[in-house]
């Protein structure tokens, strides 16, 4: 009988081990397989938010890519007598916005972009993928009063100052952070007869959108002196 109870009771012993090493993998197995889980999710993720970036990525260069084909073919706007018939080339698909006001300030104000151009008298300013404005006084006068209120400006907002050449006419170039739109822009002051011509861009707080098609317009400029 003794040897009896004793088996027995050693084999409980072993029976409670078994159960206890099979409870333990139990518990081990369901931890790793949430740990795997979370980490296979958070790998997916990742991949998701990769693929999905990538995404972006490709629409965008698609989208210049058409933009682009689609501006290949220029047109040629050429201003009245009365401005010295200004000639410059721009995106033949681009929308348009003229205002003439001969004897005023800003006697002359071209606006052209990919998209329609929509002003709202609310705000002062409507940005531009390329604006041209002739101003009825000198340059010397336009530029000093650039320049003292680039002064004023502190960083990120001061623009960068630079000599520059439009139609073989010496001028000033500004380019950076534009206070009042808070965004990239870039702007050309250029003595034109007795009057002044300024020809600018605007872009995005991190992008300057239009400096291709800014610099290949630049370019187009016919002044006559």
């Amino acid at each position: 009988m003794d040897d009896l109870e004793e088996n027995s009771n050693n084999n409980d012993k072993i029976w409670k081990i078994i159960t206890g090493l099979v409870a333990v993998l139990f518990v081990a197995s369901v931890v790793f397989t949430i740990i795997f889980g979370v980490r296979v999710k958070n790998n997916n993720k990742v991949k998701d938010k990769e693929i999905q970036d990538n995404l972006v990525v490709q629409e965008k260069v698609l989208r210049n890519e058409f933009q682009q084909e689609k501006e290949q073919d220029d047109i040629q706007y050429t201003t009245s007598d009365y401005f010295g018939n200004l000639k410059f080339n721009f995106p033949k698909v681009w929308a348009t916005n003229i205002v003439i006001n001969e004897g005023g300030g800003e006697e002359f104000i071209f606006m052209t972009d990919p998209n329609l151009i929509v002003i709202d008298k609310k705000t002062p300013y409507t940005p531009t993928a390329l604006k041209v404005v002739v101003y009825k006084n000198r340059y010397e006068e336009v530029l000093k009063d650039w320049e003292s209120k680039n002064k004023g400006f502190k960083p990120p907002y001061k623009l960068k100052e630079e000599d520059t050449v439009v139609s073989e006419i010496q001028g000033k170039k500004f380019s950076g952070l534009y206070k009042e739109t808070k965004n990239l822009y870039t702007m050309t002051i250029i003595p034109y007869r007795d009057k002044t011509l300024l020809i600018s861009t605007d872009g995005t707080q991190t992008e300057d959108t239009y400096k291709r098609q800014y610099e290949k317009i630049l370019s187009s400029f016919e002044l006559r002196k």
